[in-house]
């Protein structure tokens, strides 16, 4: 009996834990899928999502199984940075203590899972521990079970962008992962293009709020359904250079790659964006007018064509969670027909 305890019901407890749980039981694996700590039961593994709390750590040290530790982001000190100080989390989360309450606890860990490479350097860096797995985020054929798109037959006259960050992205007083090449484009081409965002305007796009359509965060179950309905063409995904930011997986890219938008998103090194098409990296040198002429050019019927197919292929083979769920059957060492 496996348990799979999730630290949080939002999009990464979704993720990393419930959904490939769901799978898992699909194909006849035993797993107790919870958010609640079970240690009386007769377990074999324990995989916990983000619960580096020392009261955890203690029910953790009477129970005979396995422990496997998940962190899908930077939410320890890792190369001295942490959470940048324009993400709101950075107040919620105290990462001083997580920090030292896995130091202090490592010998109760049989094993780390991590959502990147990069993570995973920095982990083994951090508290000198090598048992770390690389568990790349994918998104279930069974949440985002739409059609693929028909090719287009004429250049895209007025697209739909659309930018579904959270506000973590950003504070009331620091453009964050946006940079003003970026920002100045938006503005400079908001009638041209139907401007779409899911969650609260940023301060800095107030002065053009009356022309964007605004959606109210939704719960992560409800949200492949928005994502999809919106029909954007392009999704954008910015990010400033930064170790927490290093760390993030390609995410944003699953969810375009999944409900058929070409993504636009913040390259630089080590950046999750790097996989995305050349034609697609905003680079942080770029100019507005650099932008505008490559944003344009993504809009000819061609090109667009031949980088979204590219999309749908990338997530064929490296973005769905039914594709690769062989990760976690090893990780768990169960025997299933057909894996």
């Amino acid at each position: 009996m496996i348990e799979c305890v999730c630290g949080d019901y939002g999009a990464c407890g979704q993720i990393r834990v419930n959904w490939p749980a769901q799978l898992l039981q699909s194909m006849g694996v035993q797993v107790l899928n919870t958010r609640t700590l079970y240690a009386g039961f007769p377990l074999d593994k324990i995989y916990i999502q983000r619960c580096a709390e020392q009261p955890i750590f203690d029910i953790l040290s009477k129970c005979k199984s396995d422990v496997i530790l998940d962190f899908d982001d930077l939410l320890f000190k890792g190369y001295n940075e942490g959470i940048p100080s324009y993400n709101h989390s950075k107040d919620e989360i105290d990462i001083e203590a997580t920090t030292k309450c896995v130091k202090d606890n490592l010998d109760l860990i049989s094993k780390v899972t991590v959502s990147t490479e990069y993570l995973k350097n920095v982990f083994i860096d951090t508290f000198n521990f090598n048992r770390v797995e690389v568990i790349p985020n994918y998104l279930p054929r069974f949440i985002y079970h739409f059609d693929r798109k028909e090719p287009l037959t004429d250049n895209i006259v007025k697209p739909t962008v659309l930018y579904a960050g959270s506000s973590t992205h950003y504070s009331n007083k620091d453009t964050g992962d946006f940079n003003k090449a970026l920002i100045d484009f938006i503005k400079n081409n908001i009638d041209k293009i139907n401007f779409v965002i899911i969650g609260k305007i940023p301060f800095f796009f107030s002065d053009i709020a009356d022309k964007i359509l605004c959606f109210e965060p939704i719960n992560i179950l409800a949200y492949p359904n928005l994502l999809h309905s919106i029909n954007a063409d392009f999704i954008i995904a910015p990010l400033k250079e930064n170790v927490f930011n290093k760390c993030k997986s390609n995410l944003k890219y699953l969810e375009a790659c999944a409900v058929g938008s070409v993504m636009i998103g913040s390259t630089f090194a080590d950046s999750p964006y790097n996989c995305i098409d050349e034609r697609c990296k905003i680079q942080k040198t770029m100019s507005s007018k650099h932008i505008e002429n490559m944003f344009w050019k993504l809009c000819e019927k061609d090109t667009y064509n031949e980088i979204l197919t590219n999309q749908y292929n990338y997530m064929n083979e490296n973005g769905w969670l039914e594709n690769n769920i062989s990760k976690y059957v090893n990780l768990f060492d169960e025997k299933v027909v057909g894996i």
